[in-house]
């Protein structure tokens, strides 16, 4: 079997050959999700790289002059769909020139003088050719299955996503009338260079029978090589064994794997990969890890960056599953709010909380700023993340990682606990109002029938019940969660988002719930609350009986006090 491979540009690819999917191919089957990837890697977060690889393209030689397309078809179609929607709009501009120059890359002729299509497929046919590659309006009808709807789907993003380009030039009050037309076709330009200059590896092989084996041999090892693959041979390649008895890339690999694939909490290798650069090294993101590391990393650091990345593995173990660790009465602080992210299930935070932990280990840390920085970082992501369910930003990801970084750099003590200060008070920044607070906070509910919200409710009431109870310490893992005015009671009419609602609930242990509280009215249960030394609030200990109106004042109350003092920052 004879291979040649050359890396080339998308431009060149194009010019240089007609190509055709072969009916060994699965149809095109990039959806959403793929399409926004594809956008911001390519257009969007590209950065002004003029060369930007995004994969390999395996063809061969094809007995009627076509190249037939192996392996990276959803690729070059989505290329080609994006230089479709691209000439649409240099078209619907006015730049008639620019728009059949486009046309001309995706249609041109061939050596008998006859107009012919880059890219041909069965599959598909004639939706691809009649209603995305021409130029002219088609009156053919074409019926629609799931891969012309991928198609048509692909192509209207792109075609949003440019003309919001476009728009947002017409929009900018700096551009004057004389300068607008220079100004959309260099973005357009710009646009259309960003993908003609995308680099590939082109493989080429001589015959269809060659293809068969490489389609099978690529598509029976499934995805594509992640991040962790990747590094490994890394190390490998540039770390050589001292003798034949002692390989240290295979057994530090060996703990890196055992740390993260061992553990309950189900880790991922490749996202503490990416958490573990973020924590240290420097932003980017996880789909251009890979390319930093290896630009970053060389000679002597190759080996100091796998001995980071195997002492880290447990680190970033013991934060996910805390009963792989075991804490010291000091610390059940810090095992308390790892508890909690889980609960609300946050991620943006793990890398400061792993660069922090890796400093307190190290005794850069002390145990107390490494409280308040915890304690500070679960305030926040109850209120920020757990209740009022802000959106998430690239900036706050970044937020983290720039401070994690930081605190990595840092060599004096004193400026660490700057540091850590200057962080709390950007997380204060950020904090959502009350009122915002209050309104999510009211719709948080837990019955028998609606259970969302369990871990989520007994959490607040255990923060609660320590609060009013002024650090007393309680087992809270054999508390239940009783309803003040019982759910199935027919002495009442409140409806089940009232009954179930924080107002109406209260933390007490099992035994006293099951044998002395059971269906009891308020005024008894409130009797043998009081008697077992259970702390009550303001609400319930002025009043005899629970209505509607008092559950929603008491759901009102411990809102306020949850926002102005226990998650306070």
């Amino acid at each position: 079997m004879k291979i040649r491979a050359i890396d080339k540009d998308v431009k060149d690819i194009l010019i240089s050959n007609y190509y055709k999917i072969p009916r060994f191919q699965r149809p095109y089957s990039w959806d959403t999700e793929n399409i926004i990837e594809f956008w911001n890697d390519t257009i969007t977060e590209k950065n002004g790289e003029e060369e930007y690889f995004i994969g390999a393209i395996v063809i061969y030689d094809d007995k009627y002059g076509f190249k037939g397309i192996v392996d990276g078809q959803q690729r070059l179609t989505t290329i080609i769909i994006m230089l479709c929607a691209l000439r649409e709009i240099f078209l619907n501009e006015g730049f008639e020139d620019l728009g059949k120059g486009v046309q001309n890359i995706i249609e041109r002729a061939n050596i008998n003088n006859v107009k012919q299509f880059v890219i041909s497929t069965e599959s598909s046919f004639p939706y691809l050719q009649e209603k995305i590659l021409t130029s002219e309006k088609s009156n053919i009808t074409v019926n629609v299955g799931p891969e012309e709807k991928n198609i048509e789907s692909a192509f209207n993003y792109f075609l949003s996503n440019i003309s919001q380009t476009i728009q947002s030039v017409k929009d900018n009050p700096t551009i004057s009338e004389n300068h607008l037309s220079k100004k959309i076709e260099s973005e357009l330009v710009n646009i259309r260079e960003s993908i003609l200059n995308l680099k590939l590896i082109f493989v080429e092989l001589d015959n269809e029978d060659d293809a068969y084996l490489i389609f099978e041999t690529l598509n029976t090892r499934g995805k594509d090589l992640k991040t962790s693959d990747l590094l490994r041979n890394f190390f490998t390649k540039n770390i050589h064994p001292t003798n034949r008895e002692s390989d240290a890339v295979k057994l530090k690999w060996k703990n890196i794997l055992s740390n993260i694939n061992d553990s309950s909490a189900e880790l991922d290798l490749d996202k503490y990969l990416h958490h573990h650069w973020l924590s240290k090294h420097s932003y980017v993101s996880a789909k251009k890890l890979y390319k930093e590391i290896k630009s970053k990393i060389k000679g002597n650091s190759i080996n100091e960056y796998l001995d980071e990345l195997e002492s880290n593995s447990q680190i970033y173990r013991n934060l996910h599953e805390v009963s792989s660790y075991k804490w010291e009465k000091s610390e059940i602080e810090l095992k308390n709010s790892l508890v909690a992210f889980d609960i609300f299930n946050v991620k943006q935070h793990i890398p400061i909380i792993l660069s922090a932990f890796r400093n307190y280990k190290n005794g850069k840390i002390k145990i107390k700023h490494l409280r308040n920085l915890m304690s500070t970082i679960e305030n926040f992501h109850f209120i920020y993340t757990a209740i009022t369910a802000s959106r998430s930003t690239g900036g706050m990801a970044q937020m983290y990682s720039s401070y994690a970084i930081n605190l990595e750099k840092e060599k004096n003590a004193a400026n660490v606990v700057d540091i850590i200060q200057e962080f709390i008070e950007k997380l204060e920044s950020k904090i959502p109002s009350i009122e915002e607070f209050k309104i999510n906070f009211n719709e948080l509910i837990y019955t028998d029938k609606f259970t969302k919200h369990k871990n989520l409710v007994k959490y607040i009431l255990q923060k609660y019940d320590c609060f009013l109870r002024k650090g007393d310490i309680i087992d809270y893992s054999k508390m239940t969660i009783e309803h003040l005015i019982p759910q199935n009671s027919k002495s009442h009419k409140i409806d089940e988002k009232i009954i179930g609602s924080i107002g109406n609930l209260f933390l007490v242990d099992e035994k006293t719930n099951c044998d002395k509280l059971k269906n009891k009215l308020f005024a008894e249960k409130k009797k043998i609350l009081n008697e077992s030394n259970y702390p009550l609030d303001i609400i319930l200990i002025n009043n005899e009986e629970l209505t509607k109106d008092i559950i929603i004042q008491r759901t009102d109350h411990i809102a306020k006090v949850g926002y102005s003092k226990i998650w306070k920052i």
